[in-house]
């Protein structure tokens, strides 16, 4: 079995980057993609999409998705994109949630949270505009909503190359200054419009420590990451990050010390919610993969990002 694992990134996520991009031009050369004259790690066109997706099948199944959900599935602008993290979950996980490999899913969750109960199925790019209370825009979008025997979810989030979890929009377009509306809610314009989060985090009990003493709101750089967590909660389930160790933006090391953006937020939930979060590397999950031989796709997958 391949050895996936290595010590966390340290030569810094531009690096990472023209890596990988590498590694996607000489994938799409290999295949006779056409692709953009000066960026070989990108296809020629947004429709080209499925030729960044290992398995036929997959690209069917999520074709069909899209189909069904009349404009509401979430199909990223790079999709098409060699780095794309979307396509990369997809590849990484999608032939197992189209086959019904239910079975390894299972072991891949229990490695985040062990005595899980069996994966029954799993669901890319998951909305519910209720539970959050987001009536208007784009609502939280799950990149793969997992369910389980005994009813409770999992949310999971993918990230690749993202440089952070996405921050508020109103924020980084300059319509809000950052002052933290954890003591006032009306603060926020978001709270103003309908949006339940800042009821949602005082009823879960994460309006804890500096989330009340700091200054400038938690959203304005950890947005997405607060609304994932909320979602899992009100959702009664639990909260699955999937990140690849090369890059050092969520989880890494310095100096022996636990450093990344996801430790950020773990650090600033109660005992208990802390608990119902957990993360995963791919590296983790090629390793369940790779002890499946029938998984005939694995070694393209190794080949495509590894």
């Amino acid at each position: 079995m391949t050895n996936h694992r290595k010590e966390r990134a340290t030569d810094g996520r531009n690096t990472f980057i023209k890596q990988q991009r590498l590694k996607a031009g000489k994938y799409f050369e290999s295949m006779g993609a056409s692709v953009k004259d000066r960026t070989p790690y990108l296809l020629r066109s947004h429709d080209d999409w499925p030729r960044n997706i290992i398995v036929p099948e997959v690209a069917a199944f999520i074709a069909d998705r899209i189909q069904r959900r009349e404009g509401h599935f979430a199909l990223h602008t790079y999709v098409h994109h060699g780095l794309s993290s979307q396509a990369f979950l997809w590849n990484l996980l999608g032939p197992l949630a189209a086959g019904g490999r239910v079975d390894i899913l299972t072991e891949i969750v229990a490695l985040a949270f062990p005595g899980t109960a069996e994966v029954v199925s799993a669901e890319f790019e998951y909305e519910d505009r209720l539970v959050l209370g987001e009536s208007g825009g784009q609502p939280t979008s799950v990149d793969l909503m997992i369910y389980r025997s005994d009813g409770s979810p999992i949310v999971l989030e993918f990230k690749y190359t993202e440089p952070d979890f996405g921050p508020c929009s109103v924020f980084r377009d300059g319509d809000c200054d950052g002052r933290n509306p954890a003591t006032d809610h009306s603060l926020c314009y978001l709270h103003l419009i309908g949006r339940k989060y800042w009821d949602l985090l005082e009823e879960y009990g994460l309006l804890t420590g500096n989330m009340l003493a700091d200054s400038q709101c938690p959203f304005t750089s950890l947005y997405q990451a607060y609304r994932l967590v909320l979602f899992a909660l009100v959702s009664k389930g639990e909260l699955l990050l999937v990140h690849d160790d090369r890059s050092p933006v969520f989880v890494t090391s310095q100096n022996g010390i636990a450093r990344g953006v996801w430790g950020r937020v773990i650090e600033s939930l109660p005992a208990e919610v802390q608990q119902k979060c957990a993360a995963l590397s791919v590296q983790d999950i090629m390793g369940v993969l790779e002890q499946h031989p029938d998984l005939n796709w694995v070694s393209e997958l190794q080949d495509k990002y590894f």
